[in-house]
């Protein structure tokens, strides 16, 4: 072992932020999910989701 300190490898130094937002196909994807659990969500309460999702904010 020499005195030196580890240097870090470009792989050690690129690590993906964890709280970066995702990229567009990614929201999308995101949306998607949470609207599927929310219609189901509200099926398992008895309701039908509604179809106009006025209750999606889509700040798009």
């Amino acid at each position: 072992m020499s005195g030196r300190p580890e240097t870090p490898t470009p792989a050690d130094q690129q690590q993906p932020d964890p709280v970066a937002l995702p990229d567009e196909g990614d929201r999308e994807l995101l949306d998607y999910l949470i609207e599927r659990a929310w219609q189901e969500w509200l099926r398992t309460l008895g309701r039908e989701p509604a179809n106009d999702n006025k209750h999606i904010n889509r700040a798009a």
